[in-house]
């Protein structure tokens, strides 16, 4: 728990909101979980923020920024892509993506955002940007693999397998975070940024294992 302080800024307030709805909803929290969070009186907190609104709304903002920073493959793709088989290449940019939403804070953000994407128009708009941005960089490593003739794609079928490609990495990873977070539930003691100082799952190598090759031996095949 953070230690109360004349100079709580908007975001620490903002990660006490992450924090805090991190366990049951960012519908389900209170200003008073905020400020339980940060250790100081809900009238406090007022002295930061106007309410709750303006504080949820300045969280999706925080995220999206947080958000559009990431570059889920590496900026030397095409060298690696020229390196290694579709197949480790694939594998790698699978990994890659777990692990940048397996750290703090965007474990949290993922929660938060998700939990609000029915209800805030801004949230759903940040997971649709999202999709988009994976979808525009994963296709640079579809179009580099094909360059290459390591993946049997014309440039007219990419995109439908970049968009399979991508809802297949998006549904893997959602139910890996979904059990993650159970874990972190069930071991408090953790302690804040180190979420995933836990025993790692190794049943989710041999997911990204089959997810991988399933895809491009359909890839190969069709």
């Amino acid at each position: 728990m953070a230690s109360q302080s004349k100079g709580t800024t908007k975001d620490d307030i903002i990660r006490a909101l992450l924090n805090a709805s991190f366990s049951r909803s960012a519908g389900s929290t209170s200003m008073s979980d905020v400020a339980s969070y940060l250790n100081m009186k809900k009238a406090s907190l007022y002295n930061h923020i106007s309410g709750r609104d303006q504080l949820v709304s300045q969280t999706v903002d925080s995220c999206a920024d947080y958000i559009r920073q990431i570059t889920f493959i590496p900026g030397d793709y095409e060298s690696v892509c020229k390196k290694y088989s579709a197949q480790t290449v694939l594998k790698g940019i699978t990994e890659r993506y777990f692990k940048i939403h397996e750290k703090d804070p965007l474990f949290q953000i993922y929660t938060f955002i998700e939990s609000q994407k029915y209800f805030d128009e801004k949230a759903a708009s940040i997971v649709l940007e999202e999709e988009k941005v994976l979808e525009q960089q994963i296709s640079l490593v579809f179009t580099s693999l094909a360059d290459e003739n390591k993946l049997s794609l014309t440039s007219q079928k990419i995109p439908g397998a970049v968009r399979w490609f991508c809802m297949g990495l998006r549904t893997l990873l959602s139910d890996w975070l979904l059990e993650r977070k159970k874990i972190v539930m069930e071991n408090p003691a953790s302690g804040e940024g180190e979420l995933f100082a836990l025993p790692q799952d190794e049943g989710i190598s041999q997911k990204v294992d089959s997810f991988v090759a399933e895809f491009i031996s359909i890839i190969q095949s069709s």
